[in-house]
């Protein structure tokens, strides 16, 4: 289990998978590569010193998840 403090807050956990369909959506097959995901958790927007809305990010960062349930814990 990856641990990150984030401010003092609890966030959610993350899970991935990677399905396969046909074209009529049915299920073909679930994949076991992993998959390179962004996560991205912000605060509220703020305004810079122009008056433009800006996006205060908490957490960005990009990790390898497998196709099984992988726990991210923010604190």
């Amino acid at each position: 289990m990856q641990q990150r403090q984030v401010l003092g807050k609890k966030l959610p956990n993350v899970e991935s998978t990677k399905n396969y369909f046909d074209g009529n959506g049915k299920l073909l097959s679930t994949g076991n590569t992993p998959n390179y995901i962004e996560i991205g958790m912000f605060d509220e927007d703020t305004e810079n010193t122009q008056g433009m809305t800006v996006k205060a990010p908490l957490v960005l960062e990009k990790v390898w998840t497998s196709s099984s349930r992988d726990l991210y814990l923010y604190l």
